[in-house]
Parts: structure tokens; sequence; C-alpha cells
């Protein structure tokens, strides 16, 4: 992921309390002085129409949070919300059914948005997220 809007971004991170599973998740840390932050995926991807596909990650998050897809269609560009999502103290795992948007814009490449802005009354909070993946199935 990389920085793409707001004041912070996800980093890579090792320290063990901040990994699901394995060695590396990505954090992102916002505070007063960084209050908004926006990562998306650096490599595009597809979704095959004539497939079932998920996206599926590990989260924990002491801020709520937004996972939004970027559609790419014959150079059009455009951002929808797939889910807000609460903070949680715990790992949790989502998948979320991507299938519509692979036969709905059928040619079209994909980067995943990870948005969050600091909730008011707060001086700082941390999104986790492991494990990120997109996954297909046949029908």
């Amino acid at each position: 992921f990389t920085s793409y809007n707001g004041d912070t971004s996800f980093a890579k991170t090792n320290v063990p309390s901040d990994v699901f599973e394995g060695t590396w998740s990505c954090k992102m840390t916002l505070q007063d002085t960084f209050p908004t932050g926006e990562s998306i995926s650096v490599n595009p991807f597809n979704l095959p129409s004539e497939r079932i596909s998920y996206m599926e990650l590990n989260y924990k998050s002491e801020i709520p949070f937004i996972i939004k897809l970027q559609i790419t269609q014959f150079g059009a560009v455009s951002t929808i919300d797939l889910i807000g999502v609460n903070a949680t103290t715990n790992w949790n795992k989502i998948y979320l059914n991507l299938g519509s948007y692979g036969a709905s814009f059928q040619n079209s490449s994909f980067k995943t948005i990870f948005q969050a802005g600091l909730p008011g009354g707060m001086s700082s909070g941390s999104v986790w997220i492991d494990n990120y993946k997109i996954i297909h199935f046949k029908q």
C-alpha cells in the first residue's frame, strides 16, 4: 500500500503485538497533527466476471475506517465505498464479496483504498491490516 490522500498512510510493521499472523502487517497511526489517512494498493487487480471474487483480510482498529474500491474503466477512474468498519481491539477476519463488481465493470482494473479519520475527542488511533488478499473461485 502507498499513500493516496490524507496526512498519513500504512507502514510495514513487524512488532509482534501489531502482527496477526506471520512476520509483518500494515499499520496506520493517526494523531492530532496527522488526523486523516488514506492508503491505496500499489498493484491493480482484475475481477473476472465468470468467477466469484472476495477480498479477505484480518484487521483490528482503535478508530473506525472505510474500505473502498477504486475502479479504472476505459481511462475513467471512480471510487465506491465497500464497507465502514467499527473500531475493535481484537483481530477479526472479513470477507467482502466483489463478484458483482467484476460483472458490472468488465475490462476494468481495481485497487483497494483504506481511509480513516481521527474521531473527535481522540488524540491518536491506529488501524492494522494483515493477510490482505483477493481470491477467486469458479462458479
